[in-house]
């Protein structure tokens, strides 16, 4: 008959596993034993080591603990900018970095913290890159202001620049929020001023006439602008529309002052295709109603005349 009775085997490999599988050390903790003696070594908190020494008082083959434990790790390296928050688990040796940080310093971390005994595992999924201004190369003219997620442009710029910026901007996920609504664009200001002063611009005929070759300015100066306004636009991304718009006075037929109108706004826009103006630019059009009479000769010649309208649009695609 046999007899089976509870057995404990105190040779120290067998000891060093059934304490292993009792106390489930953390990653950062090391034990080995050595004639009955318990070496801890690594990095773990004192609450855990309280914990395992409590513990080895009931456990068989150990009689003595070496404790070279340490319970601090030195982060002095990182030169952690006072951004950035820390949340370290010495058991688990794992380091997890938040708050706000450049680039520059994340990227040295991410190296350094491989060099620093005791850090497991980092993480720094929840840090927040501080953006600095000057990878944008932002001109004089230009203030930049990072809060948080959000980047404000302020001040004023050539829109080539915004567009550069905007491309770099891709770079920087974390920034979900642009705002440009104290940003001037110097071509939008220069286009606004341009199309003010063609509209303005008027080109007078005498009676009955559809030709001026005494308005070789006004011709000039509407050739000048429009030549600008096809230039800011396109920089803009955008299509310009110039519009020739003939009039005439009340004096004869409906009819006649249509075909003299439409003859006056032909008159202007082949002077400018001579220029070298592409007619894709531009639309020509007459009188849509009777002139309502007028009382002095002044009205009159003011009737007799060509003026530009401007429109601005998208261009396709875009």
């Amino acid at each position: 008959m046999h007899r089976l009775r509870p057995y404990q085997s105190l040779e120290q490999s067998i000891a060093l596993t059934r304490l292993q599988i009792a106390m489930s050390p953390p990653a950062n903790v090391r034990l080995s034993m050595n004639n009955e003696e318990l070496t801890v070594s690594g990095f773990g908190s004192e609450a855990w080591f309280e914990l395992i020494n409590h513990r080895l008082i009931m456990t068989t083959g150990i009689s003595r603990i070496n404790n070279q434990l340490s319970h601090k790790v030195d982060f002095s390296s990182l030169k952690l900018p006072e951004t950035v928050n820390v949340d370290f688990d010495i058991d688990e040796g794992r380091l997890v970095v938040s708050g706000s940080a450049t680039r520059e310093w994340r990227e040295l971390a991410s190296l350094e913290v491989q060099k620093i005994p005791g850090i497991l595992s980092y993480d720094d999924s929840e840090l927040l890159e501080i953006v600095d201004a000057e990878v944008f190369q932002p001109p004089d003219t230009v203030d930049i202001q990072f809060d948080a997620k959000s980047l404000s442009v302020s001040g004023e710029v050539a829109y080539p620049w915004l567009v550069s910026m905007r491309e770099k901007l891709s770079e920087y996920p974390q920034i979900t929020d642009l705002d440009t609504s104290n940003l001037r664009i110097t071509e939008e200001l220069l286009l606004e001023t341009q199309v003010q002063q063609l509209q303005g611009l008027k080109i007078f005929f005498e009676a009955a006439t559809s030709f001026n070759f005494d308005a070789k300015e006004p011709l000039e100066r509407a050739a000048r602008l429009i030549r600008e306004i096809i230039y800011n636009a396109d920089v803009l991304e955008k299509s310009p529309r110039i519009i020739v718009r003939g009039f005439s006075d009340s004096k004869g037929s409906f009819e006649g002052n249509v075909f003299l109108s439409e003859e006056r706004a032909d008159y202007v826009s082949q002077y400018l295709f001579n220029t070298g103006i592409s007619p894709a630019y531009v639309v020509n059009e007459g009188l849509k109603e009777p002139v309502v009479e007028e009382s002095t000769e002044e009205q009159r010649r003011f009737n007799r005349r060509v003026e530009f309208a401007v429109e601005i649009t998208e261009k396709v695609g875009n």
